[in-house]
């Protein structure tokens, strides 16, 4: 992990978070990740960071800020740091959000920074109403940062009922979609 700086010696990212990150990017490794932020220097750390553990993963850097068209591509694993939480960029990182989650990529990792929690403009219940999961180890970062994540393949796991025992036709099964 590189220690990438600010002027006065802190992280963009913490490492905590940067930890967190690189562990979800262990467990399930994507061949291609956008990073997104409200600042390049932010983004540009955490991408240093995952090129130092994964040299062969395709990284794209996006500013949340720009009116870039972000589901021109799809991408294994979207990651959006939220740093800037004034009043007048939330309802972009929200937008952002969801067309990573409906469009953008299949996993979507988000942090969300305790000024923006204390603040007022970020809650628990904002990310649960996206479809975003709290992460588990989220509770233990010292950095008062929190980690949020969506994955399409474990979102909603598949009911009992839907299977042929339940359907009108059961011979016809796998032969027949609406």
């Amino acid at each position: 992990m590189t220690e990438t700086q600010t002027h006065n010696g802190e992280r963009h990212v913490p490492l905590d978070v940067a930890e967190r990150i690189i562990e979800r990017v262990r467990q399930q490794p994507p061949s291609t990740i956008l990073i997104a932020s409200d600042s390049l220097s932010t983004a540009s750390e955490l991408q240093r960071d995952l090129v130092a553990v994964n040299p062969t993963i395709s990284i794209d850097t996006r500013i949340i800020e720009s009116n870039n068209d972000t589901t021109a591509s799809r991408y294994d694993l979207a990651i959006v740091l939220i740093v800037d939480s004034s009043q007048n960029m939330v309802p972009k990182q929200r937008r952002l959000l969801s067309q990573f989650r409906d469009t953008g990529a299949a996993r979507v990792l988000a942090t969300v920074n305790r000024e923006a929690v204390a603040a007022g403009w970020w809650q628990i219940a904002d990310f649960i109403a996206l479809g975003y999961r709290r992460s588990a180890n989220s509770r233990s970062l010292t950095s008062g940062w929190a980690l949020y994540y969506y994955d399409i393949h474990d979102y909603k796991p598949t009911p009992d009922w839907l299977n042929k025992r339940y359907w009108a036709n059961p011979e016809r099964w796998d032969q027949e979609r609406w």
